[in-house]
């Protein structure tokens, strides 16, 4: 079966367009963890599905992958998905600025579409994935298993986390990324202390948090209601004793570099 540039097949496009409103389920999704509400769907807990018939909740899961990548803005909307190179994610990969030899850890990695997104275009780096939930843990290692083969170059570790640690300290990282995860960090003090103890001498910590703004005299709320300032942003970081190197606006969103003081 002939594939498409994102590796699914043409029948399969062709399913999804004809047999599945993706625009309904794209914005059905927006602001829900779907991978929780199929875990909740499956102990008959979550009623989001239930405006799906069976078919179409098989394409959902057919394409779960296809979903995370458009849902991250890296493929537009419609089909055949092709990549959207003014998307915000684009911003963010420049920003991270990675390069070869180098282990990067991507911390509240959710169901890891950035992780798997970042072992896809980069070769020869370690890729450190950290989540609190475990369920979230098993549906990155099956991505891992699906898309490693794409580039064997690089080496995948993922680990189950806690409010308190990362659980990478030691590892001498040359990158944190905490993407729109800090703000719901519910001990920040300690985590910071963990991720400090994480990263190399010389390694960064980049966060990349929504929120408020004022643009033309015009207040635009973040997104998530737990979002920070960012001067407090800036003042947590500045009391666990992190330098700010470099920091970037983009809409509504903030990129931060830090290194350790």
């Amino acid at each position: 079966m002939a594939s498409d540039s994102t590796g699914f097949s043409v029948l399969d496009a062709v399913k999804l367009v004809e047999d599945f409103s993706f625009e309904n389920f794209y914005y059905n999704s927006q602001g829900k963890d779907v991978l929780k509400e199929l875990e909740k769907r499956e102990q008959g807990e979550s009623s989001f599905f239930d405006m799906y018939s069976d078919i179409e909740m098989k394409i959902i899961m057919d394409n779960l992958d296809l979903f995370s990548m458009v849902l991250l803005g890296v493929l537009k909307r419609e089909h055949p998905y092709q990549i959207w190179p003014k998307s915000l994610i684009f911003k963010e990969i420049q920003f991270l600025d990675i390069h070869g030899g180098q282990k990067v850890a991507d911390v509240g990695a959710g169901s890891g579409a950035l992780s798997i997104l970042l072992g896809v275009i980069y070769e020869d780096i370690e890729l450190c994935v950290n989540e609190i939930d475990a369920s979230k843990i098993g549906v990155v290692n099956e991505k891992i298993k699906r898309t490693q083969s794409l580039n064997a170059t690089n080496v995948f570790t993922t680990k189950i986390g806690n409010k308190f640690s990362c659980g990478f300290e030691g590892l001498d990282l040359d990158k944190i990324i905490l993407r729109y995860t800090f703000h719901h960090f519910s001990e920040k003090k300690k985590m910071l202390e963990s991720l400090k103890k994480s990263l190399a001498p010389t390694g960064e910590l980049i966060l990349i948090e929504d929120v408020d703004k004022h643009s033309n005299q015009v207040f635009i709320k973040a997104s998530c209601p737990q979002a920070m300032k960012k001067r407090n942003i800036k003042k947590k970081l500045r009391k666990a004793g992190f330098e700010l190197v470099e920091e970037y606006d983009y809409l509504n969103n903030s990129f931060f570099k830090y290194k350790i003081r």
